[in-house]
């Protein structure tokens, strides 16, 4: 795929649902960024475990809170963490949904636009059932490119040439 054609499916993709895109976008950003504070917990949850204390914000809140010994201190961070671990797990759940369905939908749209032109092709006839298959044998038979050449058993769209 060149730089054109990804073009073309870009603006394809954002012309197909413009809103769809920046909210699924707005997901993964959101996802991404409860994952960063996710990480952020384990400084604090590692200064607890090795002794040195909690510092900074956390030291102030576990002041506020009253929570002075060791075991607590560990408790109430890796709740937290827990917690937000359960939002980040419920985020990625909520974004591939997001994204499957998004792609799901443009891909159908793309099959019906095909089909549709398909349909709008003098030479295509569909046998009435309306699948693409049918349309496509349809095609190939009606134009006489399916049927053998004389002297010859196997189809001329089966030939090398």
């Amino acid at each position: 795929m060149n730089w054109q054609e990804a073009r073309a499916f870009v603006i394809a993709f954002c012309l197909f649902k413009p809103r769809a895109p920046l909210a699924t976008g707005l997901l993964v950003a959101i996802a991404g960024l409860v994952e960063a504070l996710g990480l952020v917990l384990i400084i604090p949850l590692l200064q607890i475990a090795g002794g040195t204390g909690a510092r900074g914000h956390w030291s102030t809140l576990l002041d506020r809170l009253h929570i002075d010994s060791r075991p607590e201190q560990i408790t109430l961070v890796l709740s937290a963490f827990a917690a937000l671990m359960l939002v980040r797990a419920a985020l990625i759940s909520i974004r591939q949904s997001a994204v499957i369905r998004l792609e799901l939908e443009f891909l159908s749209s793309l099959q019906i636009r095909l089909i549709e032109r398909l349909g709008q092709h003098p030479g295509v006839r569909s046998s009435g059932c309306g699948m693409p298959g049918s349309i496509v044998s349809s095609a190939a038979t009606s134009s006489g490119s399916a049927r053998p050449r004389s002297g010859s058993s196997s189809p001329s769209w089966r030939r090398s040439h």
